[in-house]
C-alpha cells in the first residue's frame, strides 16, 4: 500500500468520525433544547461547516490517485434522474409504510419527531432556503457514505462488508429520530449503496436520498398529525 493510499483511508475513517461525533453532538443538542426559536437546517454555522467538509472529502478523493469514476462522479444522465426518483419515491412510501405499521404495533415511543418537527418551514419564504439548505446536507452524507467509504474504501475493502457497516453507520446518526428512525434510516443506507454499487454513479443515490428527504418535510408541513409522535 503506498503513503497516498493509507492517506486516503486514515482520512476516511477520521473524516466519518469528524461528521459522526458532530451529528451526535448536534442530536445531543437539540434533545436539550427541544423547540428552536429557528429551523437549524438554515443556520449559517452550520451549512458552513458542511461546505468545510464537503471540500475536504472532495480533496480526499483528489489525493487518493483514484479516478473520479472510482467515486461514482461520471456525467449525470436522464436515466440516473429517473430511476433516482423512483428509487426515492418507493422508499419514502416504504419507509412511511413501515413506520406506520410499526408504531401501530408499539406505539409512538420507538419513534422521533424532533428532527422533522425541527426543520419544517415555519413560513412560505423558507421552503427554496431549506429546499437548497437539505441539497447540501444530502450531498455531504452521498459523497461521504457512497463515493468516499464505498467507492474508494471499495478497491480494498470488500463492498459485501462496507455496504452493512456503512449503513449501520448512517442509521446510527438518525438516532434521535428513535429505534425505529435508526432501523428505517439504515435499510435505506443499505438500499442506497446498492443503488450506487448497480449504476456506478452517485446521481441515483443522491436524488433519491434528496426525494426521500423532502417528501417527509412536504408531508410533515401538510399533515401535521405525523408530528406527534
Amino acid at each position: 500500500m503506498s503513503p497516498r493510499e493509507g492517506l486516503f483511508i486514515l482520512g476516511s475513517v477520521f473524516l466519518t468520525t469528524l461528521v459522526s461525533v458532530g451529528t451526535y453532538r448536534s442530536n445531543r443538542l437539540l434533545r436539550e433544547l427541544g423547540a428552536l426559536p429557528f429551523n437549524p437546517l438554515l443556520a449559517p454555522a452550520e451549512n458552513g461547516l458542511k461546505l468545510v467538509l464537503l471540500a475536504l472529502l472532495i480533496l480526499l478523493g483528489r489525493l487518493s490517485g483514484l479516478s473520479p469514476r472510482s467515486f461514482g462522479l461520471v456525467p449525470i444522465t436522464f436515466d440516473d434522474v429517473v430511476l433516482g426518483l423512483l428509487a426515492g419515491v418507493i422508499g419514502w412510501a416504504t419507509g412511511n409504510l413501515v413506520a406506520g405499521l410499526a408504531v401501530a404495533r408499539w406505539g409512538r415511543g420507538i419513534v422521533s419527531s424532533l428532527v422533522i418537527r425541527a426543520i419544517v418551514p415555519r413560513a412560505r419564504q423558507e421552503w427554496p432556503a431549506v429546499a437548497i439548505a437539505m441539497a447540501l446536507s444530502v450531498l455531504l452524507e452521498e459523497v461521504l457514505f457512497r463515493s468516499i467509504l464505498l467507492g474508494g474504501l471499495g478497491h480494498w475493502i470488500p463492498p459485501v462488508i462496507i455496504v452493512p457497516v456503512a449503513g449501520i453507520v448512517f442509521g446510527l446518526l438518525h438516532s434521535i429520530q428513535g429505534k425505529l428512525g435508526v432501523i428505517v434510516a439504515s435499510a435505506l443506507g443499505i438500499g442506497l449503496s446498492l443503488l450506487f454499487l448497480w449504476r456506478g454513479s452517485i446521481w441515483p443515490p443522491l436524488v433519491a436520498h434528496y426525494v426521500i428527504n423532502m417528501c417527509q418535510v412536504v408531508l410533515a408541513s401538510h399533515k401535521p398529525e405525523v408530528l406527534d409522535a
